[in-house]
């Protein structure tokens, strides 16, 4: 782990990776997908070293022996120095999690009980080829904990019964729940942890909940969030590195929320191709043109600019919503367009 206190060096576990990597290539999409993908944004942009914890059977074993996801790799590939792994030796964390077991056993069934759909979803997902071979290269045993300990919970059985499951997945999901206190302690001190929910869907002794990603200036989490299903994995890749590198090639990393100018966060998205919304004026004088009716020229830009194409055809149905991600990149359109839910972190001052 890098010794400067000044460096943003948080981890983030496989499970949220593969989570976020279920929305571009998974037939059962991970419940907490697109929350999953707006966070990861902010993890991306904001940390000086990201590090993911690399789950392996003993300390022979490194990421060259495993199959990594696709998403991890791809961010990577331009940012090479992105992201390291930490080791996590599985052979010595069973005892420790098997003692956290008692206490979890009864919020887990009320919890799993509750949210009988998120479960049998997540639980889907992780029996899917691409997530559950990889798995089984890195672990010894599919779960951390003793199977011996976890055979006699018997409300266990109760929960396998109630949603139609093998004992066995509902073993599974505890144990990934158990890990937590495991992967806080591979964090370390003063570093943020982005663990997947349902790893802390109820407190386990020792856990203390604080801000998960790295953070700055602005979060880019909601507004990725709303629209990460309609990118492919590597739109979303570049979308993120884009991100990264716009932030900090303009500073946002070095400042704290509000003190940056509206223009900056403007141009950010614009560049990255955040889609935009049409500003209230911007919307009153198209509809006076005529686009919505197929065809118009804007008066105000001074120069006889004819908009066709992707404002014409979806005009209509978005109005007064986003503009397409390609629109919102025209520069000569710049006056017409909001980034609201990013520029209201911006002081209003400047």
């Amino acid at each position: 782990m890098n010794s400067d206190p000044k460096q943003r060096t948080p981890l983030i576990d496989l499970t949220t990776i593969y989570g976020v990597e279920s929305i571009f290539r998974a037939k059962t999409r991970d419940p907490w997908a697109l929350q999953l993908a707006g966070k990861l944004a902010d993890f991306v942009i904001y940390a000086d070293i990201a590090r993911y914890a690399l789950p392996v059977k003993d300390s022979s074993q490194s990421e060259d022996d495993v199959t990594l996801p696709s998403l991890l790799l791809g961010l990577r590939s331009d940012e090479c120095e992105l992201f390291k792994s930490e080791v996590l030796l599985t052979d010595q964390c069973g005892e420790y999690n098997t003692k956290f077991l008692p206490s979890a056993v009864k919020p887990f069934h009320d919890w799993a009980i509750s949210n009988m759909g998120n479960l049998k979803r997540w639980i889907k997902l992780h029996n899917e080829k691409w997530i559950r071979e990889p798995h089984g290269e890195r672990l010894p045993r599919r779960y951390a904990i003793p199977v011996s300990a976890l055979k006699s919970e018997k409300e266990l059985d109760l929960i396998a019964k109630k949603l139609s499951e093998p004992v066995e997945e509902i073993w599974y999901a505890l144990d990934v729940i158990l890990r937590y206190p495991v992967y806080g302690d591979l964090t370390g001190k003063g570093n943020g942890y982005l663990n997947h929910p349902i790893r802390d869907i109820f407190d386990l002794p020792t856990m203390e909940r604080k801000p998960a990603t790295a953070t700055g200036a602005v979060s880019f989490r909601d507004c990725v969030a709303s629209f990460a299903k309609t990118l492919t994995q590597d739109e979303y890749i570049k979308l993120l590195l884009k991100l990264r590198n716009s932030v900090r090639n303009k500073g946002l990393h070095l400042v704290s929320p509000g003190q940056f100018e509206v223009e900056t966060i403007r141009k950010i998205a614009r560049e990255a191709g955040i889609p935009a919304t049409l500003i209230e004026s911007a919307r009153l004088i198209a509809l006076a043109g005529g686009i919505a009716g197929g065809v118009a020229a804007i008066p105000t830009i001074g120069i006889e600019a004819t908009i066709v194409g992707g404002i014409i055809s979806v005009a209509g149905a978005l109005w007064p919503g986003k503009i397409p991600r390609s629109i919102s990149k025209v520069s000569w359109l710049k006056w017409a367009f909001e980034w609201k839910e990013l520029e209201v972190q911006a002081d209003k001052r400047n």
